[in-house]
């Protein structure tokens, strides 16, 4: 009997392993990252697609802000893809110097976009995506412009706001976390980083093929990812910032962002597993079915401190700390020290709440991955 309670041990402790091992591998890559160097020109036109659907107030700040881009007005235009908009609100936007695109719930933001590109005449334009509750950075587009000389697609870093509850400086300290391992590191491997679904530009003529050749589905950014591979299209990150996003304040907020991002996750993982498997050999792929098969850190950091527990029974198997001590390794070398501050701390005693909440997300994740659209409450 003991001999089978240590094979379990072993076996368990091995799969925690492997997983916190991945975290460690990208974090110490994500150390060796390089500087870059950031160019501006003026040289393209851009559209500026605002995917809205039934988004309240915050929605005049997000069109205000992207008026105001440093960017010659007759090299942009900012268009509202407005689905299900409240009439009040409509009529205000209105008073802007903007197209509107009006129509019922559409059932996603690629269905929404869709729409609208396929009813324009297209040339060299690019598209710049803003989800409609961030705000583009002033330089954003000039930024852009100078990368797409090289690339046809180009992603910005998206900031989250400064946080103010514990559960936003969870929040931040998260996404932090996130892209240092998954983007950062990648970046360092040369692999294919993310589209992150806001604050990326794109030729317009090449975003009109994808929605055009690929299902509808609400996880488009992920998409978008496995159709530039399958394409040999090159995607520039850059570590600057392109939009600015709210961090999660709120229990409801994080509730329904963490069942939207845990259906998303189980998409994606679909749609990578898929492609991997018809073409096994594509490292890109599968980078990328690794990442979506992966735990939630969280909650796997979670589960490896209670499992290194077990060493106060079994005293002897000093092998069941190494998940937690790699997976804790990896989160400390991912955050960057101006974070570390007595604030943060005390934000852990929040933790609890975070996880109760990402494991309701788990046990709905189902149903999160079938829904439409389902916005973050603001």
């Amino acid at each position: 009997m003991r001999e089978l309670v240590l094979i379990g041990l072993a076996v368990v402790t091995a799969y925690l392993t492997f997983w916190s091992g991945y975290d460690f591998f990208l974090a110490i890559c994500a150390l060796f990252l390089k500087n870059q160097v950031y160019e501006e020109t003026e040289a393209e036109f851009f559209y500026l697609v605002i995917p809205a659907y039934k988004e309240g107030d915050i929605l005049i700040q997000t069109v205000e802000t992207a008026l105001k881009v440093n960017y010659p007005q007759d090299q942009r235009e900012v268009v509202l893809l407005a689905q299900d908009l409240d009439e009040g609100l409509l009529a205000t936007l209105k008073q802007y110097p903007i197209t509107i695109i009006e129509t019922g719930a559409l059932g996603s933001k690629m269905k929404a976009i869709k729409n609208w590109i396929n009813s324009i005449e297209l040339t060299n334009e690019h598209l710049f995506i803003l989800d409609a509750d961030n705000l583009i950075y002033g330089n954003a587009l000039k930024i852009c412009s100078a990368a797409l000389k090289s690339t046809n697609v180009v992603q910005l870093e998206r900031e989250k706001t400064k946080p103010e509850t514990p559960l936003a400086v969870l929040d931040y300290w998260n996404t932090t976390v996130g892209i240092t391992l998954a983007l950062h590191s990648r970046l360092s491997l040369s692999l294919s980083p993310f589209i992150l679904g806001s604050g990326f530009a794109i030729k317009a003529n090449l975003y009109k093929r994808f929605v055009n050749e690929f299902e509808n589905t609400n996880v488009e950014d992920k998409a978008l990812d496995l159709f530039l591979i399958q394409h040999g299209e090159n995607l520039s990150y850059l570590r600057t910032p392109g939009v600015t996003d709210a961090t999660i304040a709120r229990t409801t907020e994080l509730e329904t962002q963490r069942s939207r991002w845990v259906g998303g996750r189980i998409e994606a993982r679909n749609m990578f597993r898929r492609a991997h498997l018809k073409n096994f050999g594509n490292i890109e792929l599968l980078d990328k079915h690794l990442h979506y098969s992966a735990p939630q850190r969280s909650l796997r950091l979670a589960i490896s401190a209670v499992w290194g527990a077990l060493i106060l029974i079994y005293p002897e198997n000093l092998f069941l700390l190494v998940p937690f001590l790699l997976g804790g390794t990896s989160v400390l070398l991912a955050t960057p020290k101006s974070l570390f501050s007595k604030r943060l701390f005390n934000s852990i005693l929040a933790l609890p709440i975070s996880l109760l909440v990402i494991i309701k997300s788990r046990l709905f994740a189902k149903s999160a991955s079938t829904e439409s659209f389902k916005r973050t409450p603001k």
